[in-house]
């Protein structure tokens, strides 16, 4: 199949395209409120109209424009709304709803030709419809427009030649809301719009080649609005945010021809994509909003796809949850609630076709489901970041008097099913390529938000919990033709690697409290508790096809199930100084208390299966040929404790000063989790044949994990104090608990085909359960002192003043650790051949 490349010159350019057909729905009116008679409402915003279009014959070439055909069809923008008589707030008019967009279809054939660089991303195709923007409002704002839907059938050839020129871009992209301020009863209703239905088709005949950089073949992407935003300065407005809109289906075939020659240029991106929750801004304490749901996203390409550039994977595939919104800081009460992250979508892909790359980083297949994480964008041509960011929202910071709280961190969403089928060729040539890449991930947990409390007399300041983590989906991989075939030619490129992970528990918020008071001074600070990880999901991978990878630390079958890390518990500091102004005939008294926050426990690892009737061969160094893995996560880490007292007192009384630190252990009751997170059930059952030649690399890998036990916070304690006439101090510090490894799950290997390894220190059948380590307990510090002093040489006549009597008593106490986990059952069959031949290794290993 082979393509002859197409003679564009590119050049810059930004103009009209060629043929242009857009409409756009009618603006809303905005709202008016007045002070005698009845208001005038905001009006909605006029919807766009549909378009189709059929072109047979295509426009031919375009020089100069880069965009040769743009169709598109957006809603009106809603009417802002209007408070101008705040008296008992009788007068008030909310924002109106933007419009929706129109349907858009197009039939394409023939050929269509654009050039040029383009300053921002573009396409020589590009069909859109677009939710109007939400009227804004200080009473009520308006819902986002939602999107319609977008159609295109592709039978001719598309080809562009430019940087940051795409060959087709289809999207559907609810609107955003308006920025303003919402009440609570109709916050929910009011959210972003609604990312619309993408359906394309492309056909056996059809061609789409791009030459430039950032430059994909083709997009197909639905996109829900950003939720509302609470605008600063708004002093009258309603006190809350609204959500993200919901991401729509998106559905790519393709039996036709991609191939594309620049960096970051994809030949498939389907993306569906949740809408951002609604911020708060920094005043106030109220909740962001939740982020918006993605849909599911499907491709199926019988074609062919050829890639060249680095960062350039055959197909990408990704539903991506919307993150939730930052809660409101506070200066006087407790900070709001971070907005859940928006639940991920399910991701289907099937290949019957040939999928070629060349460069670093482009996978054949990315398959990905992820709660509030980082949609790919369109035309990036640098290196996409290997973490994920987003998820729950982190709550508001509270700052104020006496008593303050931080906000809760937002729940990170879960991830949904990401299913993989390859009855086709795969190969990929560079570096980190891996052929299949199949992940599902729950969001992470917002981060608690801080708290700061300073009083004169009493200061209490709690840290927010922050919010768990999403779950991780089922994964399966199938691969069921003999006739398949993935091969991998660079280092760290599996030919398959399936993941479920589960989201991280978000770290609690630290706190603070001070107090400053002439005869009691008391101050009182607990760190926010990490939250619970959450769990790996079920991953399965069953293949018949051949794998092959030629790269270094290059499994062929990589199969994964890893619970998230449990949050961190957040620091706690507590500083009571009791000083009188004059003279008071009444002791002085300081006492300070600081507890730290305690860790979260880490999640499950899910269930691990996998079954291989192929043949795998790895060539590289430490390439397995199977590695089957589920692994618990760990436990969070306590947040540290530092409590400080200081008293002085007027001539004639006693100074009295307390201290007590906590670090932060273990979290939640008798019955709930903690510690490091199980590792779940592997099973490995071979037929095929499987062959590594380099060195440390197993045939056949299988293990369960349990995850290490959090590590307990440190407790530091100091009380001063100063007094002519009695010092009592009283200073106590305890190291927080280190938490539990968590237990290795059943693990069973059975294989009946063959099995050889020849490099050295390479096992040919590996099965192991292991717990996981005991966390350390926290460290326990104390100090108490009495400033009073002299030299040594004037002891014999400072011994003759009426000096203070002093009790001093001081403990610290180092926290327990924790307890290791017991590994789990093992069961390994081997009815075929299981033959090494290197030094230094072993046929056949079974440890619990």
């Amino acid at each position: 199949m082979a393509c002859t490349p197409l003679l564009l010159l590119a050049q810059a350019a930004w103009a009209q395209p060629a043929w242009q057909k857009t409409r756009t729905g009618t603006k809303g009116n905005d709202g008016v409120s007045h002070w005698i008679g009845a208001n005038d409402p905001a009006q909605p915003g006029g919807p766009g109209d549909g378009i189709g279009a059929a072109l047979p014959d295509g426009t031919g070439l375009i020089p100069s424009t880069g965009m040769a055909i743009e169709i598109g069809s957006t809603g009106g923008k809603g009417g802002s709304g209007d408070v101008t008589n705040f008296v008992m707030d009788l007068a008030h008019v909310s924002g109106a709803a933007g419009g929706r967009g129109g349907d858009i279809a197009l039939r394409l054939g023939g050929s269509t030709l654009g050039q040029g660089d383009q300053p921002s991303g573009s396409a020589v195709v590009r069909l859109y419809s677009t939710g109007g923007l939400g009227g804004g409002g200080l009473w009520n704002v308006g819902k986002g427009g939602d999107a319609g839907e977008v159609r295109l059938n592709l039978q001719g050839l598309v080809g562009a030649g430019g940087s940051a020129l795409a060959g087709i871009m289809a999207s559907a992209n609810g609107g955003a809301v308006g920025t303003g301020g919402t009440e609570q009863d109709v916050a929910e209703s009011r959210g972003g719009g609604a990312g619309g239905t993408v359906i394309l088709d492309i056909g056996a005949p059809a061609r789409i080649q791009t030459s430039g950089a950032s430059a994909p073949a083709l997009v197909a992407e639905s996109r829900g609005g950003q939720g509302g935003n609470r605008g600063p300065g708004t002093f009258y407005s309603q006190p809350f945010t609204t959500p993200g809109g919901q991401g729509g289906t998106v559905t790519v075939t393709s039996a036709g021809t991609l191939n594309t020659g620049g960096e970051g240029a994809a030949g498939i991106l389907a993306q569906s994509v949740g809408g951002g929750g609604g911020n708060q801004p920094d005043a106030g304490g109220r909740p962001g909003a939740r982020g918006g749901d993605a849909g599911l996203v499907s491709v199926n390409q019988s074609g062919q796809i050829v890639t060249t550039g680095a960062y350039s994977s055959g197909i990408i595939g990704q539903s991506i949850g919307g993150g939730g919104g930052k809660g409101g800081d506070s200066s006087f009460m407790g900070g709001g609630k971070g907005g859940a992250a928006g639940a991920a979508g399910a991701v289907e892909i099937g290949n019957t076709g040939r999928i070629a790359t060349g460069g670093q980083g482009s996978a054949g297949i990315v398959a990905q489901s992820i709660s509030g994480g980082n949609a790919a964008g369109a035309f990036q041509a640098f290196r996409p970041s290997g973490t994920f960011t987003g998820g729950g929202g982190d709550g508001g910071r509270g700052l104020g008097f006496f008593f303050v709280s931080g906000g809760e961190g937002g729940k990170g969403g879960s991830a949904g099913a990401v299913t993989v089928g390859n009855e086709g060729e795969i190969r990929t040539g560079g570096d980190d390529a891996y052929g299949i890449l199949a992940q599902s991930v729950g969001g992470g947990g917002g981060r608690g938000g801080e708290a700061r409390s300073l009083s004169p007399l009493i200061s209490y300041a709690l840290g927010g919990g922050g919010g768990g983590g999403g779950d991780g989906g089922s994964v399966t991989v199938n691969s069921h033709a003999p006739s398949a075939s993935i091969v991998t030619d660079g280092e760290a490129a599996a030919a398959i690697l399936a993941q479920s992970i589960g989201g991280g528990g978000g770290a609690g918020g630290n706190a603070m409290a001070a107090s400053l008071s002439p005869v009691l001074s008391k101050s009182v600070a607990i760190g926010g508790a990490g939250a619970v990880a959450g769990d790996g999901g079920k991953v399965t991978v069953d293949s018949a096809a051949g794998l092959t990878t030629l790269g270094a630390n290059a499994a062929a079958l990589q199969a994964q199930s890893i619970g998230g890390g449990g949050g961190n518990g957040g620091s706690a500091g507590a500083y009571a100084i009791s000083v009188p102004m004059a003279y008071v005939d009444l002791p002085s008294l300081a006492f300070s208390r600081a507890i730290g926050g305690s860790f979260g426990a880490g999640g499950h690892g899910g269930e691990v299966e996998v079954i291989n009737r192929g043949g795998i061969l790895t060539e590289g160094m430490k390439s397995a040929g199977i590695q089957a893995l589920s692994i618990g996560g760990g436990g969070g880490t306590g947040g540290d404790a530092t409590a400080y007292s200081f008293a002085t007192s007027s001539p004639g009384m006693p100074a009295i000063s307390s201290s007590e630190a906590i670090g932060g252990g273990a979290g939640g009751t008798p019955g709930d989790r903690t510690g490091g997170g199980p590792g779940g059930g592997v099973t490995v059952n071979n037929t095929g044949g499987i062959v590594t030649r380099g060195a440390g690399s197993f045939g056949v890998q299988a293990m369960s994990v349990g995850g290490g036990g959090g590590v307990g916070g440190g407790g530091y304690s100091t009380s001063d104090a100063i007094s002519v006439t009695r010092n009592i101090l009283a200073s106590s510090a305890v190291g927080g608990a280190g938490g539990g490894g968590g237990t290795g799950g059943k693990v069973s290997v059975t294989s009946s085909g063959s099995v050889e390894t020849f490099g050295q220190f390479s096992t040919a059948l590996s099965a192991m359960s292991v717990g996981g380590g005991g966390g350390h307990g926290g460290t326990g510090d104390t100090a108490a002192s009495v400033g009073v002093s002299w030299d040594p040489t004037l002891s014999k006549w400072v011994g003759k003043l009426p000096l203070a009597d002093s009790i001093t008593v001081t403990a610290g106490l180092g926290g327990s650790g924790g307890g290791g986990g017991a590994g789990g059952e093992v069961a390994l069959k081997n009815l075929g051949t299981a033959a090494t031949g290197g030094t230094n290794s072993v046929a056949l290993s079974a440890i619990s």
